[in-house]
């Protein structure tokens, strides 16, 4: 029952906009590989080629600064490519980013300072028969750095599986000498993003990686603790540090790890106003075991950098639901408990998002109350067995 609580209390969260959020001073996860980089293309702003509306955004498979030509090539989609051959004038504009993310990073270039393998952004005339503009630039990846070689100067990352489990697929990156090794803490503050070295970047630490142009060496790596959900076991205000559990795969028991606060960290509970700003900032001693956090863990994956409390997960069958006065009552180990539900909260039906109205008597479901457990912040009900009441005593 308590591993069914975490996988309800991990899909409340989402359905609240809570987790891996940005708001509330907690960081948001770096995505993987997206599906058009499968084929080693960006996804660009406009699907497709810049014909069908600008700018679209590719890869330059080959540059001819004396016919003042560059062969581009654009994701169709997932697995799908179409390559274009474009007349850049020399009235065009061409920027060329050198990946390190300044001021001076970005400047004015020529058509032979583009070089094949880089990301282009090709701006368009009105007419679409012109390029007006060209920016080239490297690619951004961003993982879970698995590896890190000081001496050899190289970064290996892992990617989330296309599949949605199992291991993905891991890449080395050349780090340049002079590029930029920044570690955030996730927080958002304006001194939170702090000058680090290459052997800074830990196993297990969140990384974003901007390539040269020519896509041969990194020029910049960003680090940022992971975002760590699951449910409060308790909390020690003495020793500054709380006990998370978390679940550990099918069939284990959840995993239970006590993290020591940063100084400064930032404690934040759940006001019970419903949103995903609906915050305030509190103390460890307001916590109440039971209650899902989300932690934001510091660079060195050694503390908590941040904290968001939610309110406790209950679970269990619906017997009554008055859309009119905006409450359901839910059966709790048998015992009826009716709770109101706050204006705007999310209410789900497997996937698809829906309203109270649309919930039934005997749906089982699960409630996300608020930190007091006076209102419910988000529902997720599921027909059948994906959330399952607790079996009732056989009689004698």
């Amino acid at each position: 029952m308590i591993r069914t609580r975490l996988q309800v209390a991990t899909a409340l969260l989402l359905a609240a906009g809570v987790a891996g959020m940005g708001a509330g001073g907690l960081a948001q996860p770096p995505e993987g590989p997206k599906p058009s980089e499968r084929v080693g293309l960006p996804k660009g702003e406009a699907e497709g080629t810049p014909e069908r509306g600008g700018p679209g955004v590719g890869v330059a498979k080959a540059v001819d600064p004396r016919k003042g030509t560059v062969t581009v090539v654009f994701a169709q989609g997932p697995r799908e490519e179409v390559e274009r051959t474009f007349r850049v004038p020399r009235s065009a504009e061409v920027v060329v980013d050198d990946g390190r993310g300044r001021r001076s990073s970005v400047r004015e270039g020529r058509l032979a300072d583009v070089p094949p393998g880089a990301w282009v952004a090709v701006t368009m005339s009105p007419d679409r028969k012109t390029v007006e503009a060209l920016m080239a630039e490297g690619a951004t990846y961003s993982g879970m750095v698995k590896g890190v070689d000081a001496e050899k100067r190289t970064l290996t990352l892992t990617f989330p599986s296309q599949r949605g489990a199992g291991a993905g697929e891991a890449r080395t990156f050349p780090v340049a000498r002079e590029a930029d090794i920044v570690l955030d803490d996730g927080l958002g503050r304006r001194y939170s993003l702090k000058e680090g070295r290459l052997e800074d970047l830990s196993p297990g630490l969140l990384a974003t990686v901007r390539l040269s142009p020519d896509q041969k060496e990194a020029r910049s790596v960003v680090g940022v603790g992971p975002v760590i959900q699951g449910v409060i076991r308790g909390v020690n205000a003495d020793k500054n540090t709380l006990t998370l559990a978390t679940p550990a795969g099918r069939g284990a028991k959840p995993e239970e790890r006590t993290y020591a606060l940063a100084r400064g960290a930032d404690v934040l509970l759940d006001t019970g106003r419903g949103g995903q700003f609906s915050h305030r900032p509190g103390d460890l001693t307001d916590i109440p075991e039971g209650a899902l956090g989300v932690v934001q863990l510091s660079p060195d994956l050694k503390h908590a950098a941040g904290v968001r409390a939610q309110g406790s997960v209950e679970e269990g069958t619906i017997t009554e639901v008055d859309a009119d006065k905006g409450t359901v009552t839910v059966s709790v180990s048998g015992k009826d408990r009716s709770f109101p539900v706050a204006p705007g909260a999310p209410v789900f039906l497997g996937q698809r998002r829906a309203g109270l109205g649309d919930l039934k008597e005997k749906q089982q479901v699960g409630l996300r109350l608020s930190l007091d457990g006076k209102s419910v912040q988000a529902i997720v009900a599921r027909e059948g067995e994906a959330i399952r009441p607790a079996p009732r005593p056989r009689e004698k």
